[in-house]
């Protein structure tokens, strides 16, 4: 008995140590791997456990360990039935088909109304932006004050009253001696009868019946005058030609300054990728599409800003994906995802990002992470 037993164990010693590998369903496992499973009409049955969250530490008696796969059962707001693993204190789930057309689900612009004073955008899920048309529309003003003079209000709220009685009058020679003053003048004196007179804003004369009639200078000075310059604040600047246009009067430039964080001025939409835009008829237009751009792709691969969720199949060797510089794209966001099932070549992603010195990579299928970049550097805010 002794002699029967001590032979088995010698047996079984060699069996162990003449193989590294376990196979199941095949005697001859292949030399790569540590466990080979083969069957062509049965699978591997993974253990079904009812996690409470994606933070459930405690249902699994011994502890969790990385790595450590089970299929939830349970289906709640915080956590779906499908398999996960455990990794960095929290359950991780492996995303399926279904998973990745919930995420190109777009939404389109719908409607454009103008109510109490605010553009409203809605779109197809509902959703409304509205935006404040003082926001884009700075209003200047020139009102008639009914008294000779005009105020003028510019974009930034400086106030400039102009003057017109005391400009005909510090002007007066020169508006009587301009040919188209001087010509209206002569012909009613040629027309009427009587004595003119003048009493500082208009003249009067009398007719051939003896009424009264009132010629108003300030009326045929504003029909006719010329201005030789006005220069508004900034970022206004009214400027005129360096001589005279075929009339006898000056053609005027105006140039307005974009805004900027200190000054008013033009705003316009941005030269790359813009996220909001003005059409032909100068209304504002959001566009979500560019905030969820796919890209496909499985070769190495510099990433652009007008990116925003990078695939990718690498078929048949490593591909790399170059994330941008950060300091150019402060708020930006992009999200990178092996998107296959091939666990035989890897997505790197290299790049300035935060708490990483020779890139990331993965080879499991469906994983991937976010980035976004704070204007330094790109850090990440999600891990699947």
């Amino acid at each position: 008995m002794n002699k029967r037993l001590l032979t088995g164990l010698l047996f079984l010693g060699g069996v162990l140590v003449s193989h590294a590998q376990v196979g199941i369903g095949t005697l001859q496992p292949n030399e790569s791997s540590q466990l080979e499973v083969v069957a062509s009409n049965k699978g591997i049955l993974i253990p079904r456990v009812p996690l409470t969250s994606i933070t459930d530490a405690t249902t699994i008696t011994k502890g969790n360990v990385e790595s450590l796969l089970v299929f939830n059962t349970t289906n709640s707001a915080d956590i779906k039935p499908g398999y996960y693993y455990w990794y960095d204190n929290r359950w991780a789930r492996l995303v399926n088909q279904n998973d990745i057309q919930d995420l190109d689900t777009n939404t389109k612009n719908e409607s454009f109304t103008v109510n109490n004073g605010s553009l409203i955008l809605k779109d197809s899920d509902g959703n409304t932006v509205s935006i404040p048309l003082t926001d884009v529309n700075i209003i200047t003003t020139l009102v008639n004050n009914n008294n000779g003079t005009y105020t003028y209000t510019s974009e930034d709220g400086t106030v400039t009253i102009i003057n017109v009685v005391t400009d005909v009058i510090n002007n007066f020679q020169q508006i009587v001696d301009n040919s188209t003053v001087n010509n209206i003048l002569k012909q009613i004196i040629k027309n009427n009868a009587g004595n003119v007179s003048y009493d500082g804003t208009s003249f009067t004369y009398i007719d051939n019946s003896g009424a009264t009639q009132t010629i108003n200078v300030k009326n045929i000075v504003q029909a006719n005058q010329k201005v030789d310059t006005f220069v508004g604040n900034n970022p206004i600047t009214v400027t005129s030609a360096a001589t005279p246009n075929a009339t006898g009067g000056k053609d005027y430039t105006i140039a307005v300054a974009t805004a900027n964080g200190t000054n008013l001025g033009v705003v316009k939409q941005a030269a790359n990728n813009p996220s909001v835009t003005i059409n032909q008829s100068g209304e504002l237009f959001v566009n979500f599409d560019s905030q969820n751009n796919i890209k496909e792709v499985s070769t190495n691969y510099n990433v652009v800003a007008s990116d925003a969720i990078l695939l990718g199949t690498p078929t048949n060797q490593d591909i790399t994906l170059v994330l941008p510089d950060p300091t150019l794209n402060k708020g930006k966001k992009f999200t990178v995802k092996k998107y296959d099932a091939n666990e035989d070549y890897y997505v790197n992603v290299s790049g300035a990002i935060h708490g990483v010195t020779s890139g990331l990579y993965t080879a499991l299928p469906y994983s991937g992470w976010a980035f976004v970049s704070d204007g330094t550097i790109w850090k990440i805010i999600e891990k699947f």
